[in-house]
């Protein structure tokens, strides 16, 4: 009998964790619209993402593989425009860093190329532009 207990428990636990996952993921998607453009020698990605901060945006990008080296970006934004050279290898020459009264510009340097990251804050959404432009 207690093992039917604890069974029965598992399942409805295990149910309503989907549920909230699934919903969560949905939250997401819903949460973010993106579109793309194609520029010569390169790409631009639009998206606002809604219900956010510039900081919590950075630290995404940061954290995920969407843009190359990008675990090489600052841990924290600057308060004031910086320049960072980049001397542990690989293609990433510097990152530079350009604040404006609603946002952000980071130039990553490559060696084949520039990578520009826009972090603009529109009320409670980011506008994330990220440029990728070949030399």
């Amino acid at each position: 009998m207690k093992k039917l207990y604890l069974l029965i428990l598992t399942l409805v636990f295990m149910g309503c964790w989907k549920q909230s996952v699934a919903q969560s993921v949905r939250k997401l998607k819903d949460s973010i619209s993106c579109k793309e453009t194609e520029i010569e020698m390169g790409l631009i990605e639009e998206c606002t993402i809604r219900n956010t901060t510039i900081s919590v945006v950075y630290q995404q990008i940061r954290k995920s593989d969407k843009i190359e080296e990008a675990h090489k970006l600052l841990a924290v934004l600057p308060k004031k425009d910086a320049e960072v050279k980049v001397s542990r290898g690989g293609g990433l020459i510097a990152v530079v860093y350009h604040i404006k009264k609603q946002g952000i510009s980071i130039e990553m340097d490559y060696e084949g190329g520039v990578t520009t990251i826009d972090l603009l804050q529109q009320g409670n959404a980011v506008l994330r532009r990220i440029t990728y432009s070949a030399d």
